[in-house]
C-alpha cells in the first residue's frame, strides 16, 4: 500500500484543510506520473478546488502536470462563457 493509496479516499477534506492541502501538494510535487485517481480527482473538482482559499494550492501544484494541465483546461474553457 501506498501513501497515495491510503489518502486517496481522503482527498477532498485534505486538499480543504490548513495542514492537510500541504500533503496533498506533496505528492503531486514527488509525482512525474500522477495516479490516476489523484488526478482524475484534482480535474474533476478544478472548480471547487480553486474556489477554496487552501485548495487552490491543490490545483496549482497539480496545473504542474501536463496532462493535468490540459484536462482542467477542458473542464473549465466551457463553463467560461
Amino acid at each position: 500500500s501506498s501513501i497515495t493509496d491510503d489518502v486517496t479516499p481522503h482527498l477532498h477534506s485534505l486538499s480543504t484543510d490548513v495542514f492537510g492541502n500541504y500533503i496533498v501538494q506533496k505528492i503531486l510535487s514527488l509525482s512525474s506520473v500522477l495516479p490516476t485517481k489523484l488526478e482524475s480527482f484534482v480535474v474533476d473538482n478544478a472548480i471547487e478546488l480553486s474556489r477554496d482559499q487552501y485548495g487552490c494550492r491543490v490545483v496549482q501544484a497539480a496545473l504542474i502536470h501536463p496532462t493535468v494541465l490540459n484536462s482542467v483546461a477542458a473542464e473549465i474553457a466551457p463553463k467560461a462563457r
